[in-house]
């Protein structure tokens, strides 16, 4: 389908004040939910068409209720700005003029007027409060303990799939919102005791100041502790199955048929040596360096990736990483 309604665009065209722009549009495809983009209207409305076209050859058509033709920065027909797709809220933001930057564009440089922000949606948000919400009322005469292994993997899973975009924020005011709950929960099971015992009794001050929901033994995840990664498109048209077993262990920390300490080690080091601080190509030879020169000693701390020649370079001269 993608290539369907790329072949009906020219690759480049004037566009305004641009000389020549990108005019292809760009096909993001998951399952059975897709996002076409393109900078004008027009065309848009037309690769609509084209998709609509391509889906019937299947017998399939498109659902009215989960279509729509939206801007990422302003409204349209009553529409506020950005777009929802598989829990994410992409939307673009004017910058002042102070915070404008330089933006590489094909083989030129522009200004640029906005930023483009991705945030957890509030239908996301939502259901997650709630599902959160069912576990501590389901839970109301548990144990703390089991309230919090209860808990535990519910939020280390919706912050790990929300790690990759802007989430500081909503992880933050979640957090917020559960320590209040809990602080419900907690003064059901002693309505004679005053806030300050209860809290005494079921949270604990960090060193930061932070408080933690613990019994002594085993504490409470918290959203805001989660670190932020940002993700990393795959380049170019790149496949698990193309062979490139360096480019997908750095990325991956795995592959089928690799050594798992040699995959890991990449995926540490972000596919690069080192020594000389290159990127590992495919045709590289790639070894274990041990820094303590104990070749029994694999813990992950104690190993490092590097050329070959690289590897023999440190030996010869002795030279530490």
């Amino acid at each position: 389908m993608e290539d369907y309604i790329k072949s009906a665009f020219h690759k480049e065209k004037a566009y305004g004040t641009l000389k020549y722009a990108s005019w292809q549009p760009t096909v993001v495809r998951y399952a059975d939910d897709f996002v076409i983009l393109h900078r004008d209207l027009d065309e848009l409305k037309r690769a609509k068409e084209l998709a609509i076209q391509w889906l019937s050859r299947m017998g399939l058509s498109l659902n009215p209720q989960k279509t729509r033709i939206g801007h990422t920065l302003n409204k349209i027909e009553g529409q506020e700005p950005g777009f929802d797709f598989l829990g994410f809220n992409i939307r673009q933001y004017p910058l002042g003029k102070r915070n404008r930057r330089w933006v590489v564009v094909g083989n030129y440089q522009r200004l640029a007027g906005h930023k483009t922000i991705i945030t957890p949606t509030k239908d996301a948000i939502a259901r997650h409060k709630q599902k959160l919400s069912d576990i501590i009322d389901k839970l109301k005469t548990a144990p703390q303990e089991k309230l919090i292994g209860a808990l535990n993997p519910v939020i280390r899973g919706w912050a790990n799939y929300y790690a990759t975009v802007n989430s500081n924020e909503t992880f933050r005011a979640i957090d917020n919102w559960l320590f209040i709950k809990l602080l419900r929960w907690a003064s059901r099971r002693h309505p004679m005791k005053s806030k300050h015992w209860i809290t005494a009794k079921y949270w604990a001050i960090e060193s930061k100041g932070i408080w933690e929901f613990t019994d002594g033994t085993k504490s409470l995840l918290q959203h805001r502790h989660t670190k932020l990664r940002m993700h990393v498109n795959v380049k170019d048209s790149r496949s698990p199955y193309d062979g490139d077993w360096k480019y997908w262990s750095a990325r991956r920390g795995k592959y089928p048929g690799i050594k798992s300490r040699l995959a890991a080690t990449l995926k540490q080091q972000n596919g690069r040596c080192c020594h000389c601080k290159l990127y590992f190509r495919p045709e590289d030879i790639i070894e274990i360096h041990h820094l303590d020169g104990n070749r029994k000693n694999n813990t992950r701390s104690n190993l490092q990736a590097l050329h070959g020649h690289c590897h023999d370079f440190i030996h010869k001269n002795k030279v530490r990483v």
